[in-house]
């Protein structure tokens, strides 16, 4: 599969903030996350392994799409098989040489709009030429892009369940890979990283992706003041020393 350009951020959501943890592909954010069974354990290796303080209660993926900001969730153990099963594509390709098959889907229900209107294209092509050649474009841009692969064969994995057909996603009882996982993190171009060392690490974590505003609305001018970061969060402005700590 063609590399891709890191345009995904894993962000951490602790006390209900989204806070950006680090930049990546999708693949490779999701090879490191289905080492996990889900976002708790992966929650508690992260915390061990970089000695954070702070609670995780969540992971977020965001990225940009169509001019706005996109979310998803990341997948976890039971989803490896769409990281590792090398004849996924071809699978894929084998259940929508079909055409019955594809006449039968529930297209509508697709999120990912460009799956959806190569998808409609194959519906359209009455020829048999015309149907591969349309087969084979789809074929291409799942070769060319982690993220289609893995939305198309979650879309066609839903339908086939609903059909009581076989999935198309094997859960695999696989052990955690921990070299696997620092080899991703390694991958990985941290976005929480800052030289300021208040001793919170909270506070540290927000400073660090300039988050002022949640900064000023979680702790007291006095708070700041004794850490002796008061000029980088408000800068020029006129202080509140009356301001409650919610802290």
């Amino acid at each position: 599969m063609k590399k891709e350009i890191d345009r995904y951020t894993l962000n951490l959501v602790s006390n209900k903030a989204i806070i950006p943890f680090a930049l990546s592909n999708l693949e490779n954010i999701e090879r490191m996350s289905t080492n996990f069974n889900n976002n708790k354990d992966m929650a508690d290796f992260l915390s061990s392994y970089l000695m954070l303080k702070i609670p995780i209660e969540d992971f977020i993926i965001t990225y940009n799409a169509d001019k706005k900001p996109q979310k998803i969730f990341p997948y976890y153990r039971d989803q490896r098989s769409i990281v590792d099963d090398k004849m996924l594509i071809n699978k894929i390709m084998t259940y929508l040489d079909k055409y019955s098959n594809v006449l039968t889907l529930d297209i509508e229900s697709l999120d990912n709009r460009y799956l959806r209107k190569l998808l409609y294209d194959v519906l359209e092509q009455k020829t048999l030429n015309n149907y591969n050649f349309r087969l084979n474009i789809i074929k291409k841009q799942l070769e060319k892009e982690y993220k289609l692969k893995r939305d198309l064969a979650t879309f066609l994995n839903e339908q086939r369940e609903k059909k009581g057909q076989t999935p198309l996603i094997k859960v695999v009882n696989t052990e955690s890979d921990y070299n696997e996982v620092l080899t991703c993190l390694n991958k990985m171009t941290p976005l929480f990283n800052t030289n300021i060392k208040t001793g919170d690490e909270y506070l540290d974590f927000l400073i660090a992706n300039h988050n002022y505003e949640k900064i000023i609305e979680n702790y007291d001018i006095e708070t700041l003041y004794s850490l002796g970061i008061t000029d980088i969060i408000y800068g020029n402005q006129e202080l509140d020393k009356n301001k409650p700590n919610r802290r």
